[in-house]
């Protein structure tokens, strides 16, 4: 046996079957063995300790996932998450899983979001989730890789929509506002 191979799971036979469970599964699990136990504790910016149950992440998180179906998510969607971290990127996350698309995290790092259009087109993102408010740094990035009042964008042609979590003052067809 070779020396990697040494510390391959391949390698050790384990003498449990394995049990293979979703994460949306084992939230439901979770939720329903103890609804309301802590899930997740989170400050905010006042410093005010706030909590959320098993429970209330179960049941925002399957809300969450019954607007992206709304929206056109389905089994292998990949959904591009440009989004701090936080409560509603948790949610986000887990109902997109729910919804059975694909996540993955992005950053807009250049002020002309080229990166961030960049990854979008790489790997084929139908759905871009991201924080922005009208005038903010990512509405400025949102407006270069998918002008407002375009039915496509020419920069990310692969995107068929934005939903922006944030305080939008107009929504359109194609972007629509993360409730």
């Amino acid at each position: 046996m070779e020396e990697n191979q040494r510390f391959s799971y391949s390698c050790c036979l384990s003498t449990t079957p394995f049990i293979y469970e979703t994460i949306p599964d084992r939230l439901r699990h979770l939720a329903a063995a103890d609804q309301d136990r802590e899930a997740f504790v989170f400050y905010e910016f006042s410093k005010q300790r706030k909590s959320l149950t098993r429970k209330q992440l179960l049941d925002q998180a399957t809300i969450a996932a019954e607007n992206f179906v709304k929206y056109g998510v389905e089994k292998g969607s990949t959904v591009a998450i440009c989004m701090t971290n936080s409560l509603e990127m948790l949610t986000s996350n887990l109902g997109v899983i729910m919804a059975g698309g694909v996540p993955f995290y992005v950053s807009a790092n250049l002020k002309d979001g080229s990166d961030l259009a960049e990854f979008i087109n790489n790997l084929e993102a139908k759905f871009l989730i991201i924080d922005t408010n009208t005038g903010d740094e990512n509405w400025k990035v949102l407006e270069n890789i998918w002008p407002e009042g375009q039915s496509r964008s020419e920069v990310t042609p692969c995107l068929e929509m934005v939903i922006c979590n944030g305080k939008v003052e107009r929504e359109t067809e194609t972007r629509k506002r993360l409730s």
